[in-house]
């Protein structure tokens, strides 16, 4: 029994070490966009580590996210933790709709931030 527990708590240490090991790294990438108003910063980043070496070696297949803050550096809106908020940083698209009060961004527009509830929905 006490080689068990043994064993047992030293598959949980490599665990935990591997999910520390593996997690992707962001870091803030070269370009933000700016509200047309001046209120809002969606400030974008990109995945770092070398797990992220694609085939090609393009930049372009990097993970990324992004999250609104506004000119102070609070942050509004990021994504949840289980949110697939993710995409491809080639695939960044940013349209602020002024109209709706949201802002567009990802591949064909698929996520949006409502800047009336500051929800993000991530499609």
């Amino acid at each position: 029994m006490k080689k068990l527990k043994i064993l047992l708590l030293i598959v949980i240490i490599i665990s935990i070490a591997g999910y520390f090991l593996t997690k992707p790294k962001f870091k803030e990438y070269h370009q933000n966009y700016t509200s047309p108003d001046g209120k809002y910063i969606l400030k974008v980043y990109v995945q770092t580590n070398m797990f992220t070496i694609s085939l090609h070696g393009e930049e372009s297949h990097r993970s990324a996210y992004v999250q609104l803050e506004d000119q102070k550096g609070n942050v509004i809106a990021k994504p949840g933790i289980f949110g697939d908020c993710n995409f491809q940083i080639g695939d960044l698209y940013v349209e602020w709709i002024e109209k709706e009060n949201k802002v567009l961004y990802g591949r064909k527009y698929r996520h949006i931030i409502d800047l009336s509830t500051m929800e993000m929905t991530c499609n």
